[in-house]
């Protein structure tokens, strides 16, 4: 499952580790609104993701995009990169966390927004 396989890869992250019961809620989630190959590709790269450098992520020329809940434990990981990359943009959703950004319409509105742009 998704989730084990998250934990096992990133160990004390910033997650609390989730009981069997959540795990088994999240993973069926997942399956039914996300593409897991491509999921499991993202969640593949993320230690290589988050452990960018500040000098690393400036370096970065294209427009970026990040999406947040308001109550996500990522928010702050997200808000540190404000102004860093040249162009950069972030979404905080109004009550939501991690899991439940992406359920949001905000979320697929920032992304169609910032595609736009």
């Amino acid at each position: 499952p998704a989730v084990k396989w998250r934990n096992a890869r990133m160990p004390g992250g910033p997650f609390p580790p989730p009981t069997d019961e959540e795990i088994a809620l999240i993973d069926e989630g997942l399956k039914k609104t996300q593409d897991i190959k491509a999921l499991r590709s993202v969640m593949g790269s993320m230690p290589e993701i988050v452990n960018l450098s500040r000098d690393e992520v400036a370096a970065i020329f294209v427009p970026v995009l990040g999406i947040t809940g308001e109550h996500d434990p990522e928010r702050s990981n997200l808000e540190k990169m404000i102004d860093v990359p040249s162009d950069y943009t972030l979404t905080i959703i109004a009550g939501a966390d991690h899991e439940g950004a992406f359920m949001d319409p905000q979320f697929i509105d920032s992304i169609t927004n910032f595609l736009k742009q």
